[in-house]
């Protein structure tokens, strides 16, 4: 049972700042969206308006213009909430201490097989491996720089500051303490991707258990922000591997 720490927001004021940290990022997250939509609309009257809604919800270059822009505001956010508590210091707050070669390693050692054997699964259950919308969204974006920097940086950087980082912080110096704020946060994050089916649910919210292992093992959030960047960076080989014909990165028909 810990007692709160100086400087650290106590656990309803994390909630609560959290919740809105998790609505900005969302109302953000839709502004591109939102803009072409609306224009659309000025300019044809509401013609075909829910299809065109639909379509921008499937299309590559929208979606990774509202991960750089939901992921900037996000990680924002988040800095300057930490920063108006006083007597708090950002780098001790999110665990920002250097990754040392043993960290790096473990973060390897745990998360390769991690991603390998989650494969795998998906591959005797007969699973998608490479899922339809990563493939959309990959498909019909026309900047692979703006694709990396949403989805294999900016969305692992806001979501490890976020959860792992100051959610994390501000449960675990609480009566929750480390392991049953791990379990809050895996579960909340999990509860997120509800857009999946309940199988890849329990991986991600088993990911989480990982990344907050990860955590409170090395001392240091980079460990988690590595292991979460070079999963969306596999994921993205994925894709590539399968456009290109390889069909162990199967998806269902």
């Amino acid at each position: 049972m810990n007692a709160i720490k100086k400087g650290i927001w106590g656990p309803w004021a994390t909630i609560g700042w959290g919740f809105l940290i998790f609505i900005v990022w969302n109302v953000f997250q839709a502004v591109p969206i939102l803009v072409i939509w609306i224009s659309y609309l000025c300019q044809n009257g509401g013609k075909d308006a829910s299809i065109l809604l639909k379509s921008l919800t499937e299309n590559g270059n929208v979606l990774v213009s509202s991960a750089v822009l939901g992921g900037l505001i996000g990680i924002g956010l988040v800095f300057l909430i930490i920063w108006i508590r006083k007597g708090t210091n950002l780098p001790q707050y999110l665990a920002l201490q250097p990754l040392k070669w043993k960290d790096i390693l473990l973060t390897l050692g745990v998360s390769i097989p991690f991603f390998l054997g989650s494969d795998l699964l998906n591959d005797f259950l007969g699973k998608d491996i490479v899922l339809k919308w990563m493939i959309k969204t990959y498909s019909t974006c026309d900047s692979p720089f703006l694709l990396v920097l949403g989805i294999v940086f900016l969305g692992p950087l806001f979501e490890e500051f976020f959860f792992r980082g100051f959610l994390f912080e501000g449960l675990r110096n609480s009566k929750l303490g480390n392991i049953w704020a791990a379990l809050l946060i895996s579960a909340i994050w999990a509860f997120l991707h509800l857009q999946y089916d309940f199988y890849t649910v329990a991986i991600i919210f088993l990911e989480g258990l990982l990344l907050s292992w990860l955590r409170m093992k090395t001392g240091t959030l980079w460990s988690c922000i590595l292991s979460h960047i070079l999963n969306n960076t596999y994921s993205t080989v994925e894709i590539i591997l399968y456009l290109k014909g390889y069909t162990l990165f199967h998806v269902s028909k």
